[in-house]
């Protein structure tokens, strides 16, 4: 074989490994597998009230000062890495359990903390089981309909095996909100900003995003809430791995979900939910589509 042809078969090699080498950097796009793997104390409440019909979603309905709260889901996607070529269909299983509190100061401000743990784990891709251990703080404020919400969120994921760290993030969102009734649906638009500060360092972004959700009863006897909810975000890395990807990331990412919360018990419900992704990226290896379903269960004791 002569010079030139080895030249540009290392050439070749070369040009190959990189994509390869940029999607299994440090994490394994463990950042966005735990944005949306994850459920926040927000969430939680912001459900709640959907079920309850109370747009007030917080924690002015609260009496006790702690809630104990824990869930299981079963969840399917087609996309295990979120990577834009050669998708892997897998299952994975998630428990969850933590504990918050919260409180109204002055009548006008509610505060409110959390602290818990996370393990998910992968049906055949065991690469991509991890743990996290998560905290949250924050307080909210409400100005006629518009609610508006300041948190900070310290995350740290450590491996399925808990022998190693993959990501510490520390994450401060500013958020608004501004649910209203229309007949038998609760609207509720939003939209945030947020910073990032990870460890690695190539996880640190600014993003924005907006969003709306809409929901309504299925039953005038029993608790079971239909929901359908769309949103954009918008994501800029400060460096996303530069010197394996070439050049800056930036992520334009499209999501939509609909599904079914159904609450037997005051203190427990079912959920069953389908979603959609889209991620458009500056860095080819990080755009990817995926579907997934998932049906879980929880439950939450005040005291």
């Amino acid at each position: 074989m002569s010079i030139k042809q080895i030249t540009f078969a290392a050439l070749a090699l070369l040009a190959s490994a990189v994509p390869a080498m940029a999607q299994s950097a440090p994490a394994n796009n463990i950042d966005e597998r735990v944005r949306s793997q994850m459920r926040v104390l927000t969430d939680k409440d912001r459900e709640e009230a959907m079920l309850t019909g109370d747009t007030d979603i917080v924690l002015t309905r609260r009496t006790r000062l702690f809630t104990l709260s824990g869930s299981l889901d079963f969840s399917g996607t087609t996309n295990a890495y979120l990577s834009p070529v050669s998708p892997v269909n897998d299952a994975f299983g998630q428990a969850q359990i933590g504990v918050s509190m919260g409180t109204r100061i002055g009548g006008k401000v509610d505060i409110f903390a959390s602290v818990g743990a996370v393990g998910v784990r992968y049906l055949d891709q065991h690469a991509l089981n991890y743990n996290a251990i998560s905290g949250g703080v924050g307080a909210r404020a409400n100005f006629g309909r518009l609610a508006v919400i300041a948190s900070y969120q310290p995350t740290i994921v450590l491996t399925g095996d808990f022998k190693s760290r993959q990501l510490t993030s520390h994450r401060f969102q500013l958020s608004a909100a501004m649910p209203f009734q229309y007949r038998a649906f609760t609207i509720e638009p939003a939209a945030s900003a947020e910073r990032v500060i990870a460890h690695p360092g190539d996880y640190s972004a600014w993003s924005s995003s907006a969003g709306v959700t809409v929901s309504a009863p299925l039953s005038k006897r029993a608790p079971v809430l239909g929901y359908i909810s769309g949103q954009y975000q918008r994501r800029n890395f400060d460096s996303y791995f530069t010197s394996l990807v070439g050049v800056d990331r930036r992520d334009d990412n499209w999501s939509a979900s609909v599904g079914v919360v159904w609450r037997p018990m005051r203190w427990g419900e079912i959920r069953a939910s389908y979603s959609f992704q889209r991620n458009f990226s500056t860095s080819d290896v990080n755009g990817y589509t995926a579907h997934s379903g998932t049906l879980g269960l929880s439950a939450a004791m005040r005291f």
